[in-house]
């Protein structure tokens, strides 16, 4: 869980908008369906900022908006409209196809595998892939 939180703030910052250049409120979207772990995950992060003592910032959480597709919304991240979003990984493969990777079916053993190549020199590639 504390990485997909703090892959959400990395991907914000990575995307256009520094969280904590950011005004007060932070706008987070996603077309994540209840009980999902996004959503978890959206949830989670919201919680877990706005009870931090120094933080000055409050967490609108928007979850399935039929007008704004991924896409959209990541422009949106990309022009500071809007802060954050989770997304699928297949809406990342608009802006660099070499986002699929990580989604090919059985390509980690087990979650501490996938961490571990996250964590390392691909995941770090990926990220920067992405800064352009």
């Amino acid at each position: 869980m504390k990485h997909l939180i703090f892959f959400l703030i990395l991907l914000s910052t990575v995307l256009g908008q520094d969280v904590h250049a950011a005004a007060q409120e932070i706008l987070l979207v996603s077309q994540a369906r209840l009980g999902s772990p996004q959503r978890v995950v959206a949830e989670t992060f919201k919680k877990l900022l706005e009870a931090e003592p120094a933080a000055s910032f409050t967490v609108t959480l928007q979850f399935y908006n039929p007008d704004l597709t991924e896409a959209e919304a990541i422009e949106k991240i990309q022009l500071g409209t809007l802060q954050m979003g989770i997304f699928t990984a297949a809406s990342l493969e608009d802006l660099n196809p070499i986002t699929r990777v990580p989604s090919f079916p059985f390509l980690f053993g087990d979650e501490q595998q996938a961490a571990l190549i996250l964590d390392g020199p691909l995941g770090a590639t990926l990220l920067r892939d992405l800064e352009t």
